[in-house]
């Protein structure tokens, strides 16, 4: 297996979007995010779940995207017309300005996939308290429908249509 380097290529360089492998499903598990930050130290990727890729500036591993019932949280219920999104990113690279770019990556990527689908509508649950998170869902063209909490904590949902996405 190849190993995953963990370097900055910077803003300006296009992000890669591949299938998600073991070497990056490993990756993943061994990720601590610190403070309130730790509450995505739990993701579980399964091999082969096509929901799930993987982002990579360059030849860095940047994060994940998912999208669909793997990325509903609990308290949302599955729709025939939204397709539910949502990403992480490494958190070695959390706050190093590489957010925006990392976040439209996964958004064209899912805006694809929306548009096979027949998808009318993107939604993605964020925490409440990670603004940094919802400052770049409302730049791409995402709003507030609705706020729930959950076990997990308290999420604003927020949705646009596939027409309206800004990548």
């Amino acid at each position: 297996m190849k190993p995953l380097s963990w370097s900055f290529s910077g803003k300006n360089t296009p992000m890669r979007i591949q299938a998600i492998t073991e070497v990056e499903i490993a990756a993943i598990a061994e990720w601590e995010y610190p403070d309130q930050l730790a509450t995505y130290n739990h993701e579980e990727i399964e091999l082969g779940n096509d929901s799930f890729f993987a982002v990579y500036d360059e030849e860095d591993f940047t994060g994940f995207g998912v999208s669909g019932v793997d990325a509903i949280v609990q308290g949302l219920e599955e729709n025939a017309v939204t397709l539910d999104i949502g990403l992480g990113m490494a958190p070695h690279l959390i706050r190093k300005g590489l957010g925006k770019k990392f976040g439209k990556a996964v958004l064209a990527e899912v805006a694809k996939k929306a548009t096979y689908g027949g998808y009318t509508y993107l939604r993605c649950a964020i925490y409440s308290w990670n603004e940094v998170s919802l400052h770049i869902a409302k730049s791409a063209g995402f709003n507030e429908v609705k706020t729930i909490v959950n076990s997990n904590g308290e999420f604003i949902i927020l949705k646009t249509s596939t027409s309206e996405l800004k990548v």
